[in-house]
């Protein structure tokens, strides 16, 4: 199955879509995604407050700022490295190497996730507390889900990033 390039309709043409269409587009998702976090946030706060003590939420609080600064290792940084050379290479035509980019980018990520999530599960079996055994369950989970977006991204059309790894 060939990889195939950015589309070349012209305005003109079915099912190319408008410069203002494609921005609605965008704004919309950008608001939709906005909305659905604020909400979260909001359903989030209200729970912890309503259901755990000082004591539980000053664990909550100590867990969740060492995850967040673990999630740094998640990945190394890299995601959008690997992201820009695989539309690189999509848009070169080299399918191998894209997916040769991606499974080792799925496996970083795979790797990086699997040993912070050890780590943590382990300091959660030390201090006796299965907090930290979800927080590591956590960051494994994100970083399965930025390998997962890597690959999505790699196969829509981002052309920012390929316009930025061609700039390199």
């Amino acid at each position: 199955q060939a990889i195939e390039g950015p589309s070349r309709q012209t305005p003109g043409q079915p099912g190319a879509a408008s410069l203002g269409r494609r921005i609605l587009q965008g704004l919309a998702a950008f608001t939709g995604v906005n909305v659905i976090a604020n909400v979260s946030g909001v359903l989030q706060a209200a729970l912890v407050f309503r259901y755990l003590t000082l004591d539980e939420y000053g664990r909550l609080t100590l867990a969740l700022s060492f995850a967040s600064a673990a999630s740094v290792f998640v990945g190394l940084g890299l995601g959008a490295v690997f992201i820009a050379e695989a539309a690189k290479a999509r848009g070169a035509g080299d399918a191998g190497r894209m997916r040769a980019l991606l499974l080792r980018y799925a496996l970083l990520m795979a790797g990086s996730g699997a040993v912070l999530g050890v780590v943590f599960a382990g300091i959660g079996r030390r201090q006796g507390d299965v907090l930290w055994a979800v927080m590591g369950a956590y960051l494994l989970g994100r970083a399965l889900n930025g390998a997962l977006e890597a690959l999505f991204l790699s196969h829509t059309r981002y052309r920012a990033a390929a316009g930025q790894a061609l700039a390199r």
